[in-house]
């Protein structure tokens, strides 16, 4: 019969006890992962919706102005928005129930990078979004505060629009085939200026780490309302 010693035993239970920690450690790390894989497709999902949001919006704006401003749909469907190059802080006005874009302060595109955020906080503070509270639960908002004065929960997110002015006849005129513009337009004048927008919605958020993310989505839209041709 084969007997152990003491040392022998100590040994082995503390080989095992590596192997265990080492095991342990590989199963911890991958659990890890796993959460943070998790964090980062839902952030994504989320940026994407707020993105999508702000595209919407800024189509719900064109469309009101068009019902608001009906006598004269083709110089003021662009009200409020009509700024030839300019980044706005869009949010949602629970009073009236519609979209609002406001020309920002702010008048340069959001990097969302970790360099950028730190050096240029301030930039970011006037795009941050905040998670409504009470009865307005699941909106997500510019304001810090609800309504009634309760403070919203601040996510990491934020949402900048940029809206492009354009001719969408311009390459007629540069190539000096004007016979092909409509009617009411002959190739310069405010209406035709005027009459199709590029709308950026750039959306980011911090992903920990001091890291940041972000998603972008872009879309044309045009006056198309009354007219006989595009």
């Amino acid at each position: 019969m084969t007997h152990k010693n003491q040392g022998e035993t100590i040994i082995e239970v503390m080989v095992a006890f590596a192997i265990l920690a080492v095991v342990l450690t590989s199963v911890l790390v991958l659990f890890q992962q796993t959460l943070n894989l998790q964090t980062s497709v839902k952030n994504r999902v989320v940026a994407l919706y707020l993105a999508q949001e702000g595209l919407e919006g800024i189509r719900q704006i064109r469309d009101s102005n068009w019902l608001e401003f009906s006598g004269d749909k083709r110089h003021h469907w662009l009200e409020g928005i009509n700024n030839a190059d300019a980044y706005y802080e869009f949010d949602y006005d629970l009073d009236t129930q519609k979209y609002t874009a406001v020309l920002s302060s702010i008048q340069t595109p959001l990097l969302f990078t970790a360099t950028d955020f730190a050096a240029n906080t301030s930039n970011y503070a006037p795009f941050q979004l905040y998670k409504a509270s009470d009865l307005d639960e699941g909106l997500f908002t510019l304001n810090p505060q609800d309504s009634g004065g309760d403070d919203n929960t601040r996510t990491p997110f934020y949402r900048q629009i940029q809206i492009q002015v354009h001719n969408p006849y311009e390459a007629l005129v540069d190539n000096g085939t004007l016979g092909n513009l409509p009617g009411f337009c002959d190739g310069d004048d405010d209406t035709c200026n005027a009459a199709q927008i590029t709308v950026t919605a750039r959306v980011g958020w911090e992903s920990g780490d001091n890291n940041m993310e972000q998603v972008l989505l872009e879309t044309q839209l045009f006056d198309y309302l009354g007219r006989n041709e595009y």
